[in-house]
C-alpha cells in the first residue's frame, strides 16, 4: 500500500485532489483569534467559521467514504470551529476538549 503525506496549506492543497483519495487528514487550523498578526489569522466569529466551512467542505469531497478528520480546535474558538463542520454540511463523531482533563 502506497502513502503520501502532504504539509500544505489545506485551504489550496485540497483542491488538487481527486474526490474519494484521502484516508485520514490531520489538522491544526487557525484559532480565529489573530493570535499571531497573519492576514489568514484576520477573520473571526461566524465570518471566521464561514472560510473555515468552505476547507472543510473540501475535505468532504477529497475523504473516502467512511474515512476521517482529525481536526485540532482552540478551546477558545472550538464553537466557530464546530459551527463551521456544520456549515461544510461535516458530521462530528466524537468532540473532546483538552479541558476535559480538570474537570
Amino acid at each position: 500500500m502506497k502513502y503520501t503525506l502532504v504539509c500544505r496549506d489545506s485551504a489550496t492543497a485540497l483542491e488538487a485532489l481527486p474526490e474519494h483519495s484521502v484516508r485520514a487528514i490531520m489538522q491544526d487550523p487557525p484559532a480565529g483569534m489573530d493570535l499571531m498578526g497573519l492576514d489568514w489569522e484576520r477573520l473571526q466569529g461566524l465570518d471566521f467559521a464561514k472560510d473555515l466551512a468552505r476547507v472543510f467542505a473540501q475535505e468532504r469531497r477529497v475523504l473516502k467514504p467512511g474515512h476521517w478528520s482529525l481536526t485540532w480546535a482552540h478551546p477558545k474558538t472550538s464553537h466557530w470551529t464546530a459551527v463551521a463542520l456544520e456549515l461544510a454540511q461535516t458530521r462530528a463523531r466524537w468532540l473532546r476538549s483538552h479541558w476535559d482533563r480538570f474537570e
